[in-house]
């Protein structure tokens, strides 16, 4: 629980050396609203963790429902991806964001859904590598990815031209279960992307992807 409301756990990502947690923030009085956040986490014991400090970012073009920002570090500053689909970049101080970049968009070409964040965006080689999902309806998930330049203004550089998690109904444990796979969080380790995604509202699991494979598989965005 966060003051007045009850907060739901995103992303982990690292800002200034330090280990963050990105969160959703739902305000059920005196009408339900969801909000944004993010919180300084310190180790009081090995495995331990505490919030030293928490922030709900304002956005003047917010809206009444949100999820899903991708906060990442560039310039010793904190950045969020706000909207997945058209590469919105606000610019995160604290308790205040404000409108940075807005590409055209879409991030990723093609009909396979709206594009929602997902995984904190995670640097290699001169790019932010941002695992995304998309949304088909009624509900209907599954996992992408598009990579963003480093450097301001984080203009869109590469996507892959088909999803890279799909809903596999023969693997869903629950019998009532949602046919959605989302990425939460990427890591790279020992040259493979480790992806950890829900699945079928139900578990929490890992995917990994060779690097080297996947970077084959990347198309260049015209500029």
């Amino acid at each position: 629980v966060i003051g007045p409301f009850y907060g739901l756990v995103d992303a982990l990502f690292i800002f200034r050396g330090e280990l963050h947690v990105a969160f959703t923030a739902v305000q059920t009085v005196p009408h339900t609203i969801a909000h944004v956040g993010y919180a300084r986490l310190a180790e009081v014991a090995p495995s331990t963790w505490h919030v030293e400090e928490s922030f709900l970012p304002q956005y003047d073009r917010r809206q009444a429902w949100e999820k899903n920002w991708g906060f990442f570090e560039s310039q010793g500053q904190l950045w969020a991806i706000y909207d997945a689909e058209k590469h919105t970049v606000l610019s995160i101080n604290g308790h205040h964001a404000k409108l940075a970049y807005e590409h055209q968009g879409p991030t990723i070409p093609g009909n396979f859904g709206s594009i929602r964040g997902g995984a904190s965006p995670q640097f290699w080689r001169g790019d932010f590598y941002s695992f995304v999902h998309f949304r088909r309806p009624p509900k209907n998930y599954s996992g992408g990815l598009y990579t963003f330049d480093a450097q301001p203004p984080f203009a869109p550089t590469g996507y892959l031209p088909y999803p890279l998690l799909n809903p596999d109904p023969a693997h869903c444990t629950h019998p009532f279960a949602a046919n959605v796979v989302y990425p939460c969080g990427a890591a790279l380790y020992d040259w493979r992307w480790v992806v950890s995604y829900g699945a079928y509202d139900k578990d929490s699991r890992l995917a990994a992807y060779d690097i080297n494979e996947l970077n084959k598989q990347i198309r260049k965005h015209r500029r």
